[in-house]
């Protein structure tokens, strides 16, 4: 019987193991570029690309060595103030349009990992359940997370940060276009949760 039962053990943590390293072989990276976009991918860039109309890394700067003008109070209580009101719309709309697809694949991403996270318990319990009744195995093993599990742990909390922060930003630049235009104007279009 103790024979039995080490070899139902055994074929139970083979087959986490096993599928711990599947759940490994999908990966996804992500990296930020040179504007602070974070990025998903199952392929890691050598570099991330410039972002369109940037001059390449090797090309002079005239600027670098000019002191940065300091903000006036005004501008930093309302960064829109010098537009009108067709620039503010086009450039209100494209952050929140940049906020609006952050949020999105974002919790995209957490719905992966949440389903990834419920196969891979659910693989566990269905493998254990079957030595159990193979080799009579009267009590489950401790739930221990699988690296895998752990490493998808941590990403999820990152994303739920990072959609925290979204959701901030999205609140600041609300806040900005209600004062600048004391209220919301007819263009604008709130996120979506």
């Amino acid at each position: 019987m103790s024979r039995f039962r080490t070899l139902a053990i055994s074929i139970a943590v083979s087959l986490s193991l096993g599928l711990a390293g599947i759940a490994a072989a999908q990966q996804v990276r992500t990296w930020k570029d040179a504007d602070g976009r974070l990025h998903y991918s199952n392929v890691s860039p050598s570099s991330p690309p410039p972002p369109a109309g940037a001059s390449p890394p090797s090309a002079p700067a005239a600027e670098a060595n000019e002191p940065a003008a300091a903000e006036t109070p005004a501008e930093k209580v309302d960064p829109y103030g010098k537009l009108s009101d067709g620039e503010l719309s086009s450039t209100v709309t494209l952050k929140r349009d940049r906020l609006q697809n952050e949020l999105r694949t974002a919790q995209r991403r957490i719905a992966e990992i949440d389903q990834e996270l419920a196969d891979i318990r659910g693989l566990r319990q269905k493998a254990m359940s079957k030595a159990a009744e193979a080799y009579g195995i009267d009590r489950a093993p401790a739930d221990v997370p699988s690296p895998r599990e752990l490493e998808l742990s941590e990403e999820k909390k990152k994303l739920e940060e990072q959609v925290a922060s979204v959701r901030s930003a999205y609140a600041e630049l609300e806040d900005s276009v209600r004062k600048r235009n004391a209220g919301l104007p007819q263009w604008w279009i709130p996120l979506e949760r």
